[in-house]
């Protein structure tokens, strides 16, 4: 082929690229992509397109998505945490306690203490502000009794018994929803929306779910058992010395074992003095006082270490897809996921572009037929932390050209997801 015709067919007016061969050639951006896509119209992706209709494809994969509303997010960044959102969707709670509480402030005089107390309790109840409670007033022995007496009297029972269930039934409840115990008890729960797009893919082998506790490879007690064996035998010594008696064998063992440890401790120092002489005059090499005094005693000293429990690490899973789309339409269908899983994993950028807004979360549920599998676990809430996309084969082939290009016969995509909160039994009771 004449270069000359190569170079005008790419740089030439008209082109996808433009401007000259010997600088940078401009990209024209107005080509967005080969594949019509709109985020904001509702669509279900299904890959391959017989997915649950065949007998071949009865087990899949359903990915939906939550993503978070950026500056719609104002509206709602100010609601109550669980507890007290919760409560107030009990209106019947609520209205009794503030009628409780009104009750309360009738009868007995606003300079009371309960009288003031019930005040600050309505205002509590009704959804008004407040910061402290201030018990003003002449607290009687009179007024004491009346309030024990109006509490007794059960005006006040209905209100408080309401209260304490609200709380166990959030307690109880914390935690089993679909976001989890930290998102509902800190008031961070509720604030995604379904986005339009939801995937539907196949099975891929080799399922793997993974439960990985963490623990302190070793946590040393050898000091503390020391001190604690040196002050135990000390204040036996003590109390043997106040009765005139003698040392028991119990405290001589212990007072023995203390002279060891910190004969032990001598040599060691000893060890590390002697050594920095011999590094002056020339000589390399660890004395090992310290394992020749254990030697000469055919005893080794007790490392005292235990394995403690410190975490749970969250479950990873992957998955690995291979789409080979037989026409126009299938191409459409992998191009169009494709790019759901890319566009609702990365953040947004804020208005004014001084923040990202945090990107979406994805529900993986394993569904046989047309219902939940549960002979494998569930997952929580996942991120989507990586996305791996493979475009061709080696070598590379595409479909015939068209306006837009030529798409690859063969695409991979492989996905990393992790689980947003830590797994707890509760959740295992669950299925997970």
């Amino acid at each position: 082929m004449n270069s000359s015709t190569f170079l005008q067919r790419l740089y030439g007016n008209g082109r996808a690229f433009q401007g000259s061969a010997d600088s940078q050639a401009d990209r024209d951006l107005s080509r967005v992509s080969a594949v019509p896509y709109s985020s904001a119209e509702r669509s279900f992706y299904r890959y391959p397109f017989d997915l649950g209709d065949s007998p071949e494809h009865q087990n899949f994969i359903v990915f939906d998505i939550f993503e978070n509303q950026g500056e719609g997010l104002k509206s709602v960044r100010g609601e109550k945490p669980f507890f007290a959102s919760t409560l107030e969707k009990g209106k019947g709670i609520a209205g009794s306690i503030a009628r409780g509480a009104n009750a309360v402030g009738k009868i007995l005089p606003e300079s009371t203490a309960l009288g003031a107390l019930a005040g600050k309790v309505q205002n509590l109840a009704t959804g008004k502000a407040f910061i402290d409670i201030k018990l003003a007033g002449d607290f009687t022995v009179g007024n004491a009794v009346s309030a024990a007496n109006l509490v007794n009297s059960g005006l006040a029972t209905g209100s408080i018994q309401q209260l304490a269930s609200a709380g166990k039934q959030n307690i109880d409840v914390l935690g089993r929803g679909e976001e989890g115990f930290v998102q509902e008890a800190l008031g961070l729960g509720g604030k995604l929306q379904r986005a339009t797009k939801t995937v539907f893919l196949y099975m891929p082998g080799g399922i793997e779910t993974k439960y990985a506790m963490r623990y302190s490879q070793d946590t040393s007690f050898s000091t503390l058992d020391t001190m604690s064996t040196g002050i135990q035998g000390g204040v036996k010594n003590l109390l043997t010395m106040a009765t005139e008696g003698k040392l028991d064998a119990a405290t001589k063992q212990a007072s023995d074992a203390l002279s060891k440890q910190l004969g032990m401790g001598t040599v060691k120092q000893l060890d590390e003095a002697l050594k920095d002489v011999g590094e002056k005059i020339g000589l390399e090499g660890d004395l090992n006082l310290k394992k020749y005094l254990e030697a000469g005693q055919r005893r080794a000293s007790n490392p005292f270490v235990l394995q403690l429990f410190e975490g749970v690490d969250r479950r990873t899973f992957d998955f690995s897809f291979k789409f080979q789309p037989k026409n126009r339409k299938e191409v459409e269908e992998v191009y169009s996921i494709i790019r759901t899983f890319k566009r609702y994993s990365l953040p947004s950028r804020s208005y004014g572009g001084r923040f990202l807004d945090y990107p979406a979360e994805f529900r993986l549920t394993f569904v046989n037929t047309d219902k939940e599998n549960l002979y494998l676990s569930r997952m929580t809430r996942c991120a989507l932390t990586g996305i791996t996309v493979s475009y061709g084969t080696n070598p590379f082939t595409t479909f015939r050209p068209d306006e837009e290009g030529a798409a690859p016969t063969q695409v991979e995509m492989s996905l990393s997801f992790s689980e947003m909160e830590i797994l707890t039994q509760d959740r295992i009771d669950q299925g997970f």
